[in-house]
């Protein structure tokens, strides 16, 4: 009797376990190459502390480009500093949308918006979860970087797109 019941939980966590891995995108490839990208019209709102608290920024600012018919099919999160180098509470980010022009209507209070242009990239793309990026995607692209004798700056540029369930990311790292 208990050795089915132990078969049987070991079961159900592998299960879980590889629905998981499918359902969040992890056997998903990473997609490495060097172009270029932009221009980019961007609304958004600083944030500082842990890169992972900025989902909450990101969707405040959807929502008020949403509720003022400006369209927001891209968000991201433009993440400023090195998190191997840098306390945690320190680091600085921006996230919010991308538009296709700027805003014509005043912004809220801590609401900015700023165009970068076209610029060249080691550009990324990943559908798998964007919370696993730094296990999946970044590795990837310090080997790449390496193997290529690619110098980049700090920091990286992730845009997000929605399709239904999956989230498909493009990683952008500015060749200088």
């Amino acid at each position: 009797m208990w050795k089915w019941l132990l078969l049987f939980a070991v079961t159900g966590v592998l299960a879980f376990v590889v629905h998981l891995y499918s359902h969040l995108g992890l056997s998903e490839p990473v997609e490495i190459a060097t172009g270029e990208a932009g221009p980019f019209v961007m609304l958004y709102k600083e944030h500082r502390g842990p890169y992972y608290l900025i989902a909450p920024i990101i969707a405040e600012v959807e929502k008020w480009a949403l509720q003022q018919n400006l369209g927001c099919s891209r968000t991201f999160g433009h993440y400023l500093d090195d998190p191997e180098s840098s306390d945690e509470d320190r680091l600085r980010s921006e996230g919010g949308c991308l538009l296709a022009t700027p805003p014509a209507q005043p912004l809220p209070e801590g609401y900015q918006v700023k165009e970068i242009p076209l610029k060249k990239y080691v550009m990324a793309r990943y559908k798998g979860s964007p919370g696993f990026s730094p296990f999946t995607v970044y590795p990837k692209v310090k080997t790449f970087v390496y193997d290529n004798r690619i110098k980049i700056g700090v920091g990286a540029i992730e845009i997000y797109e929605i399709h239904g369930s999956r989230v498909t990311t493009q990683y952008l790292f500015e060749i200088p």
